[in-house]
């Protein structure tokens, strides 16, 4: 999966979360740089996409989990366990991430 074609994915989820009235709200690049700082480390490209789109809120994509930047910014290790949730959520997260 390219880039394009994950940015496209989560288009398609988003467009389908607000139909169905989701609160869809992504991180700022600000809160982006702040999550790096936190944990001192680069993000990976794909997961800043990630959490452009669903960063702070997507419903009841990922609920009850610590996906959103809320927990993230407390969480020792975000990246395995997103990709834990992509899985989980029958996503298939980009051959790099």
């Amino acid at each position: 999966m390219d880039e394009q074609d994950f940015i496209q994915e989560l288009e398609q989820y988003s467009a389908l979360l607000t139909q169905h009235n989701a609160e869809v709200v992504g991180c700022t690049k600000e809160q982006v740089r702040e999550l790096e700082a936190f944990h001192k480390i680069q993000l990976p490209t794909f997961y800043k996409i990630y959490l452009r789109y669903f960063g702070v809120t997507a419903g009841t994509l990922f609920l009850g989990s610590d996906a959103y930047y809320d927990s993230l910014i407390g969480s020792d290790n975000i990246t395995q366990g997103f990709i834990e949730l992509l899985h989980e959520n029958n996503i298939t997260p980009p051959y790099h991430l």
